[in-house]
């Protein structure tokens, strides 16, 4: 099974060591490729109007995992020989868009964010003194809606510090979203080393005292995280007209050549195709609110720290270094329940995660044939 190491920093001990030490996810090819489709494009309506290209955007999505990829007999993934023969800039273009499948992967796993959608597609509906030259790269929404701000950077074969902190600058931009603090402002980094891809997630706490605060639709933004797939299954011949003809309450597409099929919950597309705002209803019925990690650690922070929620007082989380603060009994019982969550949340299967997307691959992309070279692969 595929690995992905990484590097946690900045992350208060009541994550516990997944998010303290030096650890690993393992994840499947699926799982992967479900990143690599899901993870919000810069500005999908550039693709979108021009038809069958959305098709092709999110087969070469798929294609570009393939071909630049191969997991090793311990499951690290090292970069192909495609990889190695393309020349910088091409490397630079590959490693950015893996970057980003890796992003959405490890905050999926982690924190349970899979409504990860990129900043731009917002950029016009927001005020113009809001463009800020520092902004981040994307904000994500949990089942509970609970907001997580992320910048993601993707290099071919290091990841100096000083990137970090350019990326942890950006996530600083950002304060309150929809009048409430995000529950987690997270950096991520990812290159390729001598043991395959790594990566490195921080967690910058603070904000900058001019940092914006901004309004997001949230039904907006869940619509263009489905945007895409929808005008992919709506562009194939065996799209349903009929909510009645939705299989088994999903609809699957095939991803034509790439051995690998997209399904997608059959009430996430009535959803889709109605005008009601009712997409948190359909979501979160059978979530409990216990079972989300954001919620949680948002609770911790806010009854912890109630000075946040005072005007006029300098906000905690300026200051670089964590201040001791009284722990009470319940504080400890939920920073036990944050490790669990966490715990739990890596070793989830985010193909089964509750926004209703999986993605399911054939013979071609077991572990056999993704230990072998591009070339020799079954087709």
């Amino acid at each position: 099974m595929p690995q992905l190491e990484y590097v946690p920093e900045l992350f208060a001990h009541y994550w516990g060591v997944p998010l303290t030490q030096p650890s690993e996810i393992y994840f499947t090819w699926d799982e992967l490729c479900k990143s690599a489709i899901t993870v919000g494009r810069r500005n999908w309506n550039d693709v979108l109007q021009h038809g069958k290209c959305s098709v092709l955007e999110i087969l070469w999505r798929l294609a570009m995992l393939r071909a630049n990829l191969v997991e090793d007999h311990i499951g690290n993934l090292q970069p192909s020989n495609a990889f190695t023969v393309l020349d910088r800039s091409e490397k630079g273009a590959v490693s950015f868009f893996l970057g980003m499948c890796f992003t959405k992967l490890l905050v999926e796993k982690l924190f349970g964010v899979p409504w990860l959608l990129h900043l731009d597609v917002y950029r016009a509906s927001l005020n113009p003194h809001l463009a800020f030259n520092t902004r981040p790269d994307f904000v994500g929404l949990d089942a509970h809606q609970q907001w997580i701000v992320v910048e993601s950077k993707g290099r071919s074969w290091s990841l100096p510090n000083d990137t970090m902190e350019k990326a942890k600058l950006q996530t600083r931009s950002l304060r309150n979203i929809n009048g409430q603090l995000p529950a987690l402002k997270v950096a991520i980094g990812s290159h390729f080393s001598a043991n395959g891809i790594m990566a490195k997630v921080w967690d910058p706490e603070e904000y900058d005292e001019n940092a914006e605060d901004i309004e997001i639709d949230t039904e907006r933004l869940v619509r263009a995280y489905y945007r895409p797939l929808v005008e992919y299954v709506r562009l194939l011949p065996s799209f349903p007209l009929l909510e009645g003809q939705v299989q088994n309450n999903r609809q699957d597409v095939e991803l034509s050549g790439l051995d690998a099929k997209i399904a997608i919950d059959g009430d996430i597309l009535v959803w889709y195709d109605s005008n009601n705002h009712f997409w948190d209803s359909i979501i979160a019925t059978n979530v409990a609110v216990e079972d989300s990690v954001l919620s949680e650690v948002a609770a911790f922070k806010r009854d912890s720290v109630p000075e946040l929620e005072a005007p006029g007082i300098i906000d905690l989380l300026l200051y670089e270094e964590p201040l001791e603060m009284e722990i009470l009994p319940f504080d400890l019982d939920r920073q036990e329940k944050i490790k669990n969550l966490v715990e739990k949340q890596r070793s989830s299967d985010i193909c089964q995660a509750i926004d209703g997307v999986k993605v399911e691959l054939g013979e071609s992309w077991s572990t056999e044939y993704m230990r072998r070279q591009p070339q020799d692969r079954k087709s």
